[in-house]
């Protein structure tokens, strides 16, 4: 009789899920969006959270002429920085994901996959930072 002795490895399925969407971004920063800070002369956007993600294929429309208004869209997934983080917390809309030098506007959040620890956000590339 011969018996097999299989060792797996540890997986991690937030990370395989962001890496098999693309390549992790580092230095991505969430600021939440406060409504009740939403005035002239204040910031609604004070937070500024660290987090892990990953995006999708940028998708630009709009564009026919010269003049046109162009959108340019994506899907973002994200979780905390490392498993010891504090659980991130669903992401208001019109929070914000900056990375790698753009700004993206959250205008929806989908159902968490993930027990609290990944989101995916439907996002507008913000030219006004």
């Amino acid at each position: 009789v011969r018996q097999w002795v299989v060792v797996m490895e540890p997986v991690n399925p937030i990370d395989d899920f962001l890496v098999t969407r693309g390549t992790v971004q580092s230095g991505v920063v969430l600021r939440r969006y406060l409504p009740s800070s939403d005035y002239p002369g204040a910031d609604p956007w004070p937070t500024a959270v660290d987090i892990r993600g990953s995006h999708g294929t940028e998708r630009t429309t709009g564009a026919r002429s010269e003049g046109d208004v162009v959108t340019t869209v994506t899907t973002w997934w994200i979780t905390s920085k490392t498993p010891d983080d504090p659980i991130l917390e669903r992401p208001t809309l019109n929070s914000k994901i900056e990375a790698c030098g753009k700004v993206w506007l959250i205008l929806d959040v989908g159902p968490n996959p993930r027990n609290a620890k990944l989101f995916r956000c439907e996002c507008q590339l913000s030219t006004g930072g």
